[in-house]
């Protein structure tokens, strides 16, 4: 009888094994992040709770088990100290051959509430770091790292790849801590695989002065640091795409990178004129030390844009990177280093209608545009970090920056009272070519002591900046005052030349020392000189037909220096849940003007202080309150301070005024953020109200001819109030996660008007809700909801209230309908209600879809994409001001079809 047992045990085994499947793992502790040596790993039947197999781990934690294939089985996983691991026929487990991490949460991490899943703490907060450890959260295998941001909590990403945290835009994306192109994230977001990082770390940047010494200079940066897997740090990867669509539209681009251990090489092109790739370029502010000491970069010059594409017009782009940075042993610590060209060509047309309310009468205008704008930069920058020896270090930053622009503006418009009374007719042409050079240099020293806490440190910063151009202006204005016929006739044929050079120079040293255990004193003191000349000529047309002949009137020459000694005290008193700091800074700053030309000097002696206070709480890891306040003057752009007549735009004449005051801005701010990770729970709210006292508006006058003179004064009596709440959480069944935003921002403005004050008040409400939930490798579905309300209102007795509702809706849909196959689908749905004057229907329906189909898995695919479906992009914005609504019908980017080539090259470790 026992052996016909035995002979059965063994068929009935065979038979059992026929249907398992071998799957080789893992244990590890999420905390310490350290595999678990004799860890149990339990398999039962869900049906009758039998044991099926079972396993211990060895030293690396590794373990292999028997999983059949068509039960319904539990997997625990048990370790003194840790909380078991439960999961039912957990899907990341039961491929064939693939090795799988389970990580085990140690029980007293569970009693604070630092564990958003069972498998692993998602979300921690260290200090002011927000850390989110990546493979907790459910991704698709080849996800980027742009599609793994929009499952974390907190962390929106729009269309264009713009990332956003809190409310605030994100303006670098740091990799292992160092930049990697970084004035333009998405060159790392949609290029990096998500599988490749660690932890993503959000965090508001501080100077790395600040960093060091612990004193708040007030500049900070919403900022991601992208950690990389040990095994992500060696091999190479690259992507490239080249896609052909109707129209005459192109799109082409190529990544490429290369890691070594502490060495990043990389490498990017795109050829583009789509408007989805390298056109996220964040304008750096390497000018001067942003201390309010000194005046901003910004300089005036004959054209209006910005350099960077809007999403207005056609954009035609070409620009090539590379990037080069690693790390080694003393002296020399490492080196970073970013070269850039960039070049871009845009093609816009736009009809604006703006309505004037001024007091007593209301004026209607239409402007035809068309615009041609090219820009051409040439950029580089290196940082070098050198340790001097065991208590001291010295980083050298060097940059350097040459950008050629030119425009073309054909401009046409028409002025009416009441849209019946004719006032003028205006035909204008502008044609610009300038450059600018921007080259700068930083040293910053510093030491720690002996003695903890004990530090000092000294910054050098030098920095010349020069703008050179050169434009013509031809303009006919016929003024009708209300007649059918025009009564005058001005028009302005003029070459216009403009020269600025500005040189400055900062020092700054700052000494910490601990007068308590958990006290310490912060001295400050500095020095920063600026020096800056502006020559700004306008030539008339002579009878030699050159420009030679100079309008005194529209010219001016012009010196501004500015020499301020700073000095301060800040003490600091930190504990485990609370940290206050308090202090002040006080420069004394003597600004020294110069009208060239009319030989006028203006010498002025300012006493500006900084004051600072600040309380951050933190009753536990995952809570923190943070009370601020921060005064700081703010000294007003060189182009407002500038005694000329600018009559680049006829219609609409700027003056400078050199009598302008500095401006204290008053700020108080209320931080709060709250996580609970084992539900799934994120709140975070932020609350500012800034005060100026002496802030800059305008003063503005519009003769009856509709002629209108701007000029900057000084007022009182503006304020801001800001306030943004972020709640996130997951619903258990289905599993839906749920994100709420709230903004409100109410504003205060003064000006004047024909000589009458007028307050404005703008109030703006919105709140968003998205819903998400997605099954990796199989569909993704997501949708935003937003709905805002505008208000507009000033004490004009003729103006009208200006309110409108705002509501859109973004729905977006992914499916793997094959595993070589992805068929993607979005849409944007929004409606504007009419105010007066505009009553237009203004509704926006974009509907995007595409193809994705793999011929080689992981390496080469082919996707088939439509752009706008409907062909119903309408490109319009509008815009409330203090006196005016302004709305504007642009040309933009509409339907095409694109078929597209993607090639992935990946030699990474264990990427998976």
């Amino acid at each position: 009888m026992r052996p016909v047992l035995f002979i059965f045990a063994v068929l009935l085994g065979s038979n059992a094994f026929s249907q398992t499947t071998q799957v080789k793992g893992s244990v590890l502790d999420s905390f310490n992040n350290v595999a678990l040596e004799n860890a149990t790993i339990k398999i039962i039947r869900s049906k009758d709770s039998i044991l099926i197999d079972f396993a211990r781990t060895n030293k690396t934690g590794y373990f292999e088990l028997m999983i059949p294939k068509s039960e319904k089985f539990i997997l625990i996983c048990s370790y003194p100290g840790f909380v078991d691991y439960i999961e039912q026929n957990p899907e990341s487990i039961t491929a064939e051959g693939k090795i799988s991490k389970v990580y085990m949460t140690p029980q007293r991490l569970v009693l604070q509430e630092v564990v958003v899943r069972q498998q692993i703490g998602a979300i921690r907060m260290r200090g002011d770091t927000t850390e989110y450890k990546v493979d907790s959260f459910k991704l698709s295998r080849d996800a980027t790292v742009e599609e793994m941001l929009r499952v974390l909590p907190g962390i929106q990403v729009d269309s264009k790849g713009v990332i956003s945290v809190q409310g605030r835009r994100v303006k670098q994306v740091l990799v292992d801590g160092e930049e990697f192109f970084s004035e333009d994230p998405t060159l790392v977001t949609q290029n990096f695989k998500a599988a490749s990082i660690d932890k993503v770390q959000v965090f508001d940047k501080k100077s790395d002065q600040a960093a060091f010494t612990g004193i708040d200079d007030g500049k900070r940066s919403k900022t991601i640091n992208l950690k990389l897997k040990e095994t992500a740090k060696q091999g190479h990867f690259g992507n490239s795409q080249i896609g052909v669509g109707n129209e005459s539209f192109y799109d082409g681009r190529l990544f490429f990178s290369k890691f070594r251990k502490k060495e990043k090489f990389a490498v990017y092109s795109i050829y583009s004129n789509t408007g989805t790739a390298g056109l996220s370029e964040n304008e750096e502010d390497t000018y001067g030390d942003n201390t309010g000491l000194g005046f901003s970069s910004f300089y005036h010059q004959l054209d209006d844009w910005s350099g960077v594409y809007g999403g207005q017009g056609i954009p035609y782009l070409k620009t090539i990177g590379l990037h080069y940075d690693n790390k080694w042993e003393s002296p020399f610590k490492g080196l970073n280093s970013n070269l850039k060209y960039y070049q871009l060509n845009v093609k816009e047309r736009d009809t604006l209608d703006i309505n004037y309310n001024l007091p007593g009468k209301t004026l209607l205008s239409r402007v035809f545009q068309d615009k041609d704008y090219k820009l051409e930069r040439k950029k580089v920058n290196s940082v070098i970090d050198v340790q001097l020896d065991s208590t001291s270090t010295l980083k050298i930053s060097l940059y350097g920056e040459d950008i050629h622009k030119t425009t073309l503006l054909r401009e046409a418009s028409q002025l009416s009272e009441s849209g019946d009374k004719m006032l003028n007719i205006s035909n204008r042409h502008l044609s610009t070519d300038g450059s600018t050079t921007t080259l700068s240099g930083s040293a910053l020293w510093r030491k720690r002591f002996q003695k903890k806490g004990r530090t000092v440190s000294l910054n050098f910063l030098w920095n010349r900046f020069s703008n050179d151009g050169e434009g013509y202006i031809n303009s006919e204005i016929k003024f009708y005052n209300g007649m059918s016929t025009p009564q005058t006739i001005q028009s302005v044929d003029q070459l216009k030349t403009n020269e600025f050079i500005n040189r400055s120079i900062n020092v700054k040293a700052i000494y910490t020392e601990p007068l308590l255990p958990k006290t310490s004193l912060i001295i400050n003191g500095g020095f920063q000189k600026d020096d800056a000349t502006a020559q700004r000529l306008s030539f008339d047309r002579s009878s030699t037909n050159k420009y030679d002949l100079l309008d005194s009137f529209y010219s001016n020459e012009y010196t501004f220096k500015v020499t301020s000694g700073l000095g301060g005290l800040q003490l600091v008193r930190s504990e485990k849940k609370r940290s206050v700091s308090v202090g002040s800074d006080i420069a004394i700053t003597k600004f020294d003007q110069l009208d060239i030309g009319k030989a006028e000097n203006t010498n002025r002696n300012f006493v500006n202080w900084y004051p600072k206070a600040s309380l951050n709480l933190v009753p536990n890891p995952n809570n923190s309150i943070v009370l601020s306040y921060t005064g700081a003057t703010i000294q007003p752009l060189l182009h407002q301070i500038q005694p000329l007549y600018n009559n680049i735009d006829p219609l609409n004449i700027v003056v400078g005024n050199p009598s302008l005051k500095p401006t204290f801005n008053s700020t108080f701010r209320i931080m709060y953020i709250k996580f609970q990770p084992l539900k799934q729970k994120s709140l975070w709210a932020d609350l500012s109200y800034l005060i100026p006292n002496q802030g800059i508006s305008t003063n503005e006058s519009i003769d009856a001819s509709g002629k209108r003179q701007i000029q900057f004064i000084n007022v009182n009596g503006n304020r801001v109030f800001k306030a943004l709440v972020n709640y996130n959480f997951q619903i258990k069944e289905p599993k839906v996660g749920v994100g709420v935003n709230t903004t409100v921002n109410n504003a205060v403005f003064q000006s004047i008007i024909n000589n009458e004050e007028v307050t404005t008040r703008n109030n703006q409400y919105q709140i968003s809700v998205g819903l998400s939930k997605s099954k990796p490798n199989k569909w993704e579905f997501n949708i935003s909801n937003s709905i805002s309300y505008n208000r507009n209102a000033s004490n004009l007795k003729s103006t009208k209230v200006i309110d409108y509702w705002l509501y859109s809706v973004q729905p977006l849909l992914e499916v793997h309908a094959t595993k070589k196959m992805r068929i993607h689908t979005d849409g944007y749905l929004m409606f504007r209600s009419s105010v007066p004057g505009f009553t237009q229907d203004r509704s926006l329906l974009l509907w995007n879809a595409w193809i994705d189909q793999k011929i080689i898995v992981d390496k080469l695919s082919i996707r088939g994409s439509v752009n706008d479906i409907l062909n119903n992009n309408n490109g319009l914005t509008r815009l409330l001001g203090n006196s005016y609504v302004i709305q504007s019908k642009f040309n933009t980017i509409r339907r095409y079809f694109m078929i597209t080539a993607y090639l992935k090259i990946n030699h990474t470790r264990n990427l998976k």
